[in-house]
């Protein structure tokens, strides 16, 4: 049980690193193509959005004129 335990804290923090290279270059890939998509153009547009208006309500079939189920 010992040995495993030691090879189990020995292989740790290599799954660690692995993991940790694979997250930024996953991070990395995202924000690449955020760039070459143009997600980040236009964000003199993007800070004015939170002040538009609520979406329009959308009107649910089952309901008639006053809002009232049948």
């Amino acid at each position: 049980m010992i040995a495993d335990e030691e090879e189990w804290f020995a292989m740790f923090p290599k799954f660690w690193l692995a993991f940790t290279a694979l997250m930024l270059v996953a991070v990395a890939a995202v924000l690449w193509w955020a760039i070459r998509s143009g997600q980040f153009r236009r964000q003199d547009r993007a800070r004015y959005l939170p002040l538009d208006g609520p979406p329009p309500e959308e009107k649910d079939p089952k309901k008639d004129e006053q809002g009232k189920l049948p």
